[in-house]
């Protein structure tokens, strides 16, 4: 059996542990909570700049820098709301399934359940995918050809801003 002077500290420890712990886990839950303006599952972290934005940010974002004529801002907006749906069943399906990948690798459950769950994100992913391109096609069938050009330059440099920041981490993890 123990002696009592040697229990104290463990069950101390034990106890100090455990509040970190919980401390960490409010901390991860009020940063992932929505706030003002914020749909569910969107970030909290870092203001604006850390929002996610959806799965079309960067052509909506782009599409702004264009000089559309206003019968094409009509047109690329009843794109986008028509499809708007589509993409929010498929957001709350992705949530679903990364949730169930998650929850599959924390509980520790066999690996053919790990991977039916990662396979079901997969296909999410890929139906998202699709979507995105057909939209995508859409939307550049709309354009003329200097606004083509224009867009395909704005995603190159939103790409190289991107390898930009990755190269960044990369250098502040060495």
């Amino acid at each position: 059996m123990m002696n009592r002077s040697r229990l104290v500290p463990t069950v101390i420890g034990f106890l100090v542990a455990l509040l970190a712990v919980a401390s960490l886990a409010i901390g991860v839950a009020y940063a992932q909570r929505a706030g003002p303006g914020q749909r569910e599952g969107q970030a909290a972290i870092g203001g604006r700049g850390m929002k996610a934005r959806g799965p079309l940010a960067m052509m909506q974002l782009g599409v702004r820098q264009l000089d559309l004529s206003a019968e094409q801002k009509q047109q690329i907006r009843s794109v986008l709301q028509g499809r708007a749906a589509e993409f929010r069943d498929l957001g709350v399906q992705m949530r679903t399934a990364r949730r169930a990948v998650n929850d599959a690798i924390a509980n520790g459950e066999a690996e053919a359940a790990i991977r039916a769950a990662v396979a079901e994100l997969a296909k999410v992913e890929a139906d998202l995918a699709v979507l995105r391109a057909v939209v995508r096609k859409q939307v550049f069938g709309m354009l003329t050809p200097e606004q083509q050009a224009k867009a395909k330059e704005l995603r190159l440099k939103a790409l190289e801003r991107a390898e930009k920041r990755i190269q960044r981490r990369k250098k502040l993890l060495e």
